[in-house]
């Protein structure tokens, strides 16, 4: 504070959001959030077209239109991880557009690694893989004839033993692509300033769909089928990870550890619902932990402690 009483520049109050534990037992983020500037349809267009744009040559290739003038492993590795980052890419381009100067590193500091509690490391990840295993574990109990096989066989046959070793290293290093590229958009940004208008609900609606249409060319590539039981295997770990995030007081590494988890799933375990049963357990899990987590989250809106704007959530 200076001589005449105001505050100086490097006194203001911080934009920063932090994350608080309640008496209700769930974390909330704080902080003057609340008025922050939203642009969803910008986002989704440039999230888009970046990411159709980089998979549209593998998506060509794979169709036979085009022969790749790479081999095909270096143009799947380059294009997708070029579109991978195109939700990140996106906000760049907002930030410039828009003239936010802030926006990116706004959002990137809140991945928090100081002070988060062991639950919000532990939890992320080990839910999607349990969610692959029971699954397999559901398909086998209920399709005749087919064995038990929790981990993809081709995997196992190419890598063995080194799995053991493989599954954490790739967890740990990959956690600098499609977590780190697409995260800061879905959730750091598009549920986050949802949530902040108090309609996280709706804020997750919006983003399981667009993660879907956001994904079909990689879909395609990847040879799983757009299809209606597609979109609800998505939607059901896009709704997991939005309850997780929103939680831990909208960590976006939370976020991110649930992403690599899933990738995780896919890359190594038995990577798809093949069933009906398997498909209903996963939305029963994700439908079961928003449903706590909006209780948590209402318990935050008492009227004897004064809430964030952004916390409150409309009944």
């Amino acid at each position: 504070m200076n001589e005449t009483g105001q505050t100086t520049p490097s006194e203001e109050p911080a934009e920063l959001e932090r994350s608080e534990t309640t008496a209700h037992g769930a974390e909330r983020t704080t902080g003057s959030a609340a008025g922050k500037s939203f642009h969803p349809f910008l986002f989704a267009g440039l999230a888009i077209g970046i990411a159709w744009s980089a998979w549209t040559p593998l998506l060509l290739h794979v169709s036979g239109v085009v022969t790749l003038p790479v081999p095909y492993p270096v143009a799947l590795f380059v294009c997708q991880t070029l579109g991978a980052f195109a939700p990140l890419l996106a906000l760049v381009a907002i930030q410039r557009l828009r003239d936010e100067p802030g926006l990116v590193n706004g959002v990137l500091r809140t991945i928090r690694f100081r002070r988060v509690a062991l639950r919000w490391l532990l939890l992320p990840p080990v839910v999607p893989i349990s969610i692959a295993v029971v699954t397999a574990l559901l398909d086998a109990t209920v399709t005749p004839g087919v064995e038990v096989t929790i981990l993809r066989p081709d995997v196992v046959e190419e890598v063995g033993w080194a799995l053991l070793f493989v599954i954490p290293f790739t967890f740990v290093v990959a956690m600098i692509g499609s977590p780190l590229g697409e995260e800061p958009g879905w959730r750091g940004y598009l549920l986050d300033r949802f949530a902040q208008r108090s309609r996280p609900l709706a804020g997750s609606a919006v983003v399981a769909a667009l993660w879907w249409v956001w994904h079909i060319p990689l879909l395609v590539v990847l040879g799983v089928s757009p299809n209606a039981r597609s979109f609800l295997e998505m939607a059901g770990h896009s709704l997991l990870i939005d309850s997780f995030f929103l939680l831990s007081g909208r960590n976006l590494l939370v976020a991110m550890l649930y992403h690599q988890g899933v990738n995780i799933g896919f890359m190594f375990f038995q990577p798809r619902t093949q069933d009906t049963l398997g498909l209903a357990f996963l939305l029963a899990t994700a439908a079961a932990v928003r449903f706590w987590c909006e209780r948590r989250l209402r318990g935050h809106d008492h009227p004897d402690r004064p809430v964030d704007p952004g916390e409150r959530i409309r009944r």
